[in-house]
């Protein structure tokens, strides 16, 4: 959030087009990772029968981002000078507050927290996630048995490789399809 507070900064305040447009591409890294980590984080703490839910609900949010901005640029057509352009990007900046709240109280990934060997930690997250029950102690470490095999055979499949195996074989494909 502050790489895009600073790169938001770059679009209000350049002097020139070039460097509009590198500000605009320095927000397009941040804009590409809140869509992946959002997904995966969401896919992560809600429970497997909600995940096509939360899935669709991310799809929802940036549908309502876009009909938003269409919103403040019917605003901002008729403004004089540069305000025009810099105001719908200055607008951005309300949000990395309350972004930062939400961030700061959710629960950490427990996936997350088992890929990097904080087992407790994702004892500890399972255990807000989880709803009341009598089994609830035995519903997390079953999870947390869950995770860890999942992590292994993930961990067995990618051993040894690269970045370059995504343009080889039938991986190649599966890159295609993401691009």
């Amino acid at each position: 959030m502050g790489w895009l507070c600073f790169s938001i900064f770059i679009s209000v305040f350049a002097p020139s087009l070039p460097v509009l447009a590198f500000g605009e591409a320095m927000s397009g890294i941040s804009w590409g990772v809140f869509q992946v980590l959002t997904t995966t984080y969401a896919c992560e703490v809600v429970p497997t029968v909600l995940r096509a839910y939360a899935t669709s609900y991310v799809s929802l949010c940036w549908g309502i981002g876009i009909l938003l901005s269409s919103g403040v640029l019917r605003a901002v057509v008729n403004l004089q000078g540069t305000n025009g352009y810099r105001l719908p990007f200055a607008l951005q900046w309300i949000w990395p507050l309350p972004l930062a709240i939400g961030a700061f109280f959710a629960p950490e990934s427990p996936w997350n927290a088992v890929r990097r060997g904080k087992i407790d930690s994702a004892r500890l997250s399972l255990m807000r996630l989880r709803g009341d029950s009598p089994n609830k102690r035995q519903e997390v470490e079953a999870t947390i048995a869950y995770i860890r095999h999942t992590n292994e055979l993930e961990l067995a499949e990618t051993e040894g490789a690269s970045y370059l195996d995504c343009f080889k074989g039938t991986n190649l494909r599966r890159t295609e399809i993401v691009c």
